[in-house]
């Protein structure tokens, strides 16, 4: 009897250690996104990029891709893998305070990390080294957050750099276990947390608009070719029904090229060059009075909504506002909802 207790003990501690994974929903990783409405292939293993696991990372020197791939294995989420597709999912400002949440399917206390650094090279992955260089600092945690027990959604506030921004960068998150036993390599101390821990990583890529004493300034690109946009909400009120309150509205430029053409005849040849138009749309989200919030939240406990339109995905809070719009009319080329 006490030798079957033992062993369902082992099995419950082993379980433990298989189920301890968690991804980055906010802003949404690489592996992620495809949950939120985006564009990219289903990774249905999306809380599972810990290097490979515990004993490939320490075979690997302690080494692991920057993105939670193993670091001799297939680098799926880098550039050039199948989840590595350059979309980006949210929009910043310089200097501004993030809001990141991170899903845990099981804790494993430790701490969490938060690092930014400039894809300059669409062709090339960002480097460690880079992502080093700018560690964030987190709310009320400075630049590590201590993982309590007992927590699986975790929401957190960054700080951006003052002085960065980007057209693309990517957020790295980084979750260092700390419930294996082990021997510090230093101390040679030996405890719950110390040495080669199990450790995940995510990546997303992001864009931070310049702000110049409050303006918001253009974001530059590296070529001439490519017209690099910053999506902002446009904030202002407008006249609704008196069912609904005001709500801001979301402006946001679209570009239009209309490619050349060459005409000729039998005496002449004409050639009309590319036309570039860029035309500033609004969309205007109604939202239900105050008083239907509750009961919209009550009945949607299990719904997620997503924007379909790709200009609209990377605003911040997106899809709480589809969440609304759609409890009055969700118009399929603005969001979509799905049960959960």
């Amino acid at each position: 009897m006490r030798k079957d207790i033992l062993i369902c003990f082992i099995l419950i501690i082993s379980l433990s250690h298989i189920l301890g994974h968690g991804r980055m929903e906010d802003p949404p990783a690489r592996n992620a996104a495809w949950r939120f409405g985006f564009n990219i292939p289903a990774n249905y293993d999306d809380v599972g990029l810990n290097c490979g696991g515990l004993s490939i990372q320490k075979a690997n020197g302690g080494k692991c891709g920057v993105c939670g791939d193993s670091y001799l294995g297939s680098r799926d989420h880098e550039v050039g893998g199948k989840y590595a597709t350059n979309t980006i999912v949210r929009n910043y400002v310089s200097g501004s305070l993030i809001d990141v949440k991170i899903l845990l399917t099981a804790n494993h206390v430790g701490f969490m990390e938060l690092r930014l650094c400039p894809a300059l090279d669409p062709n090339n992955e960002v480097t460690q080294e880079c992502l080093d260089r700018n560690l964030l600092h987190i709310e009320g945690f400075g630049t590590q957050y201590p993982v309590n027990e007992g927590i699986d959604s975790i929401f957190l506030r960054a700080h951006l750099p003052d002085d960065l921004s980007c057209s693309h960068c990517v957020l790295q998150w980084r979750y260092h276990a700390g419930n294996s036993w082990g021997t510090d390599m230093v101390t040679g101390k030996s405890c719950l947390g110390c040495g080669h821990q199990e450790e995940f990583y995510n990546c997303a890529d992001i864009s931070i608009a310049p702000r110049d004493n409050d303006i918001l300034l253009p974001i530059p690109t590296t070529t001439t070719t490519q017209e690099s946009l910053f999506v902002f909400p446009f904030f202002d009120s407008f006249v609704f029904p008196s069912s609904f309150e005001h709500f801001p509205a979301f402006a946001y430029p679209t570009t239009t090229t209309t490619e050349p053409t060459t005409t000729t005849t039998t005496t002449t040849t004409t050639t009309t060059e590319a036309i570039r138009t860029t035309a500033m749309n609004v969309i205007f989200p109604l939202r239900p009075l105050k008083e239907f919030i509750n009961q919209i939240n009550k009945n949607n406990k299990t719904r997620r909504c997503y924007p379909t339109n790709e200009v609209l995905k990377p605003i911040v809070g997106i899809e709480h506002s589809c969440l609304h719009l759609c409890a009055v009319h969700c118009p399929p080329t603005l969001c979509a909802c799905v049960q959960i």
